[in-house]
């Protein structure tokens, strides 16, 4: 699988013809009889190199390829790559998500059957046990926090609407890089603009891992701190946020949740507890497609004066590039009890760095 977000690149002749006459000749020859790690070598070695390592330096058909076909034996890559991207790359080519066009499409030369069996070969090329699957990222929800780690950047808009007072928009900047096998480091700014004034309030620092998954359950849970810390002075207090996320797939819907606490440092006593879950249902495996869900949350205050607060939020989670590492999310949360604003519409825009520009694979 040739991973390259640039679709405008144009094969050399020498790679696009050795491509064509892998497909044509090759693998009809290969039979039914035939294991996933010979089709692997006789359609997809003479690109991607000997059991995914690449092809040998100084090789005559380096030169050909714009970028190099994908290293399978990169653990991070391979473990980050779901299963059903590479199925959609193998059997449709490399243009229908947004790849190269050197990546050929074997959907007519192989059965679905056999194109699933050579991705879970392809799976193994490379030692991943330290790093959760990438079948278990799972859609970003607009409240619950995600388990699985990631490279990625977004967005944030939180719009709040309530009778008789200005409304508000906040706005968070947010950006998260991968340390290690499991682990995540993020960073977060938020802006505040109430009618009256406009500035950065806040930022934020966060780490999070992935403590335990299982891929044959489809399950994935990690946790994580993050400490809110007020940059225009005053009377703010920090804010430890320690946090637990669990997901869980089920066919074609995903479930995640997380129990969080907002913990000011001088006080914890006046701190809460927030507990928020959401199914989301994901009607194709195309990542350009629109995927609902329905989000709940309740926060219990430890002082116990204070009302518990519950809200849900229906939303929707939209693919904008054909590879899926840009997305747009809405979601509106409508207050169920001890909440005095009328509504929050929340948004977000999403760029999944790692997979490549944002500009690429639209």
């Amino acid at each position: 699988m040739t991973r390259h977000n640039d679709a405008t690149k144009r094969p050399g002749n020498g790679a696009w013809i050795l491509c064509t006459l892998t497909i044509l000749v090759l693998v009809p020859a290969a039979g039914g009889a035939q294991d996933a790690a010979e089709l692997f070598e006789q359609s997809c070695a003479p690109c991607h190199g000997p059991r995914g390592a690449g092809l040998e330096p100084g090789h005559p058909r380096i030169a050909t390829f714009d970028p190099p076909p994908a290293l399978l034996t990169d653990p991070l890559f391979n473990s980050r790559e779901p299963a059903a991207d590479w199925f959609l790359v193998t059997k449709h080519g490399g243009p229908a998500l947004g790849l190269s066009s050197q990546m050929p499409a074997f959907g007519g030369a192989f059965t679905d059957d056999e194109i699933k069996a050579l991705v879970s070969h392809m799976k193994t090329l490379a030692e991943t046990s330290a790093y959760p699957p990438g079948d278990l990222n799972f859609p970003r929800p607009v409240e619950t926090i995600k388990a699985f780690p990631e490279d990625e950047f977004l967005i944030l808009n939180r719009y709040t609407s309530e009778e008789g007072k200005d409304d508000v928009l906040q706005t968070t900047l947010y950006y998260a890089w991968r340390i290690g096998t499991r682990s995540q480091i993020e960073l977060k700014a938020v802006h505040v603009d109430d009618g009256t004034e406009a500035d950065f309030e806040d930022v934020e620092l966060g780490f999070k891992h992935t403590f335990y998954y299982d891929l044959d359950r489809l399950l994935l849970f990690g946790g994580g701190l993050e400490v809110e810390v007020p940059i225009q002075g005053g009377d703010e207090d920090e804010v430890w946020i320690p946090y637990l996320s669990l997901a869980k797939g089920v066919g074609s819907f995903t479930f995640q949740g997380t129990l969080k606490s907002h913990l000011p440092a001088s006080d914890f006593g006046a701190g809460d507890a927030v507990v928020s879950a959401v199914l989301h249902y994901q009607p194709s495996p195309w990542p350009r497609g629109v995927i609902p869900g329905l989000e709940g949350k309740v926060t219990v205050p430890f002082e116990s004066e204070a009302d518990v607060a519950a809200s849900l939020i229906p939303q929707l989670l939209v693919g904008l590039s054909k590879l899926g590492h840009v997305r747009w999310g809405l979601g509106v949360e409508i207050p169920v009890t001890g909440i005095d604003y009328d509504y929050r519409i929340r948004t977000f825009l999403l760029w999944d760095y790692a997979d490549g520009p944002f500009w690429a694979s639209w």
